[in-house]
């Protein structure tokens, strides 16, 4: 999680992290105040080929990320390469 505070401009916006950090396979989820969203939403979607802003429901944001075919739909299985593919890329970034 990036928090953007208030008070700062806009060109320290958190997007060269979440940039970064996508980069190696990591996904982030920014939280700023409602004044500073949109621009900060906009500077995200410019920097980063995906990006969801946040929705009323957790259901809604899964419905959507599956929709955009970003995480899989509740019956779709992994194949065992991806299994192992995705195991293999936790463990070199030290989760697994």
């Amino acid at each position: 999680m990036v928090l953007a505070e208030s008070g700062h401009s806009t060109s320290d916006t958190p997007a060269p992290a979440c940039t970064a950090l996508a980069a190696v396979g990591i996904s982030t989820v920014v939280a700023a105040d409602l004044a500073r969203s949109s621009s900060l939403l906009a500077d995200l979607h410019r920097n980063l080929p995906r990006v969801l802003a946040a929705q009323l429901s957790t259901e809604a944001v899964l419905d959507d990320l599956q929709a955009r075919g970003w995480i899989p739909a509740q019956d779709e299985i992994y194949t065992e390469d991806e299994l192992e593919t995705v195991t293999a890329r936790l463990q070199e970034l030290g989760y697994a």
